[in-house]
């Protein structure tokens, strides 16, 4: 199993019991009893191993938000304005990219991502529609712009396949803005394939994080849905994880209307677990967050066992 990383500036959080399983079709049904929710789980019981890593504070490396991390081998990464290179003793290595609108310089930097082949390190420009690409010590190495206009999410699978979440309108309806979406796969030297819209809304619900990679697999989840999907290595599009919360579901006739709706709908129905974010899938567990009366709560599925909570520890 993976040992399991946690910063001293980032929240971790966690979870109680339940069993998943598998349906007739391959979806695998993740079984969740929100009442088994506690405060703290000590989450050593959970793993094989638990790092602290405490991060250099000088003038030089100093965060104003973390906007996504990413820990390899060698070192943690993480993309504020520009992307923080830390080596795994929390000491300060380098900066990649810097903000301006020059050569390799960064508009407003969205997300990123390390290859897991080359090292580069590849930011993608908001602003400016494209991706740009540097070496493991922040060289610029180039820029390639989107063929389909401005993208907020991506990932990058081990083949060298790309996903991404591409911005397509704001969407206006009585008030409130709802952000429309298009899912592209493919690479730049051959094509994208595009996938169904899908929606977000943009207000007090809203993804902190869209895309989790597994080698050569994708796997994202809509706001207010209770699955998460998959593409795998042949772009192929399917339902892989559904999320049964059990007496706490959102039900059918929550699921049945259109996205827009359900907003209202769940407006005041504070006792269905709602929101699922921050997913993560590898081959030891299943990890994600969702709310629940009023409160994030975190939960890790294991094979045939569940944690549940709002807090970790030690911590």
């Amino acid at each position: 199993m993976k040992p399991f990383f946690v910063l001293m500036s980032v929240l971790v959080v966690c979870y109680s019991c339940s069993s998943p399983g598998n349906s007739d079709n391959g979806l695998e049904v993740l079984s969740i009893n929100v009442s088994t929710s506690i405060d703290s789980v000590d989450i050593t019981s959970a793993f094989d191993s638990v790092r602290y890593i405490a991060l250099e504070t000088s003038d030089s490396c100093l965060l104003k938000t973390v906007k996504k991390m990413v820990i390899t081998d060698q070192n943690v990464y993480i993309l504020d304005d520009q992307v923080y290179v830390f080596d795994l003793h929390g000491n300060f290595s380098h900066l990649i990219g810097k903000k301006g609108k020059g050569p390799g310089e960064l508009a407003s930097a969205m997300d990123f991502i390390v290859d897991a082949t080359s090292g580069n390190v590849e930011i993608n420009d908001f602003m400016r529609r494209q991706l740009c690409i540097y070496s493991r010590d922040g060289t610029y190495q180039g820029s390639q712009e989107f063929p389909f206009g401005s993208v907020d999410r991506f990932e990058k699978s081990d083949k060298g396949d790309y996903i991404f979440r591409h911005v397509l309108s704001n969407i206006a309806k009585d008030g409130t803005n709802f952000l429309g979406y298009k899912i592209y796969v493919g690479n730049f030297k051959d094509d994208f394939v595009s996938y169904r819209p899908c929606y977000e809304y943009d207000g007090n619900m809203h993804f902190e994080q869209t895309f989790s990679k597994n080698g050569n697999k994708y796997y994202f989840c809509e706001i207010l849905n209770d699955t998460i999907f998959e593409i795998d290595s042949k772009n192929n599009f399917y339902a892989k994880y559904y999320i049964d919360f059990g007496k706490n579901k959102l039900p059918p006739s929550i699921m049945s209307i259109p996205l827009e709706d359900r907003v209202y709908k769940l407006s005041d129905k504070y006792e269905l677990a709602t929101a699922i974010d921050h997913f993560y899938v590898c081959p030891d567990f299943v990890y994600f967050t969702f709310l629940h009366n009023k409160e994030m709560h975190n939960a890790f599925v294991f094979g045939d066992s569940t944690l549940i909570g709002t807090g970790l520890a030690p911590y």
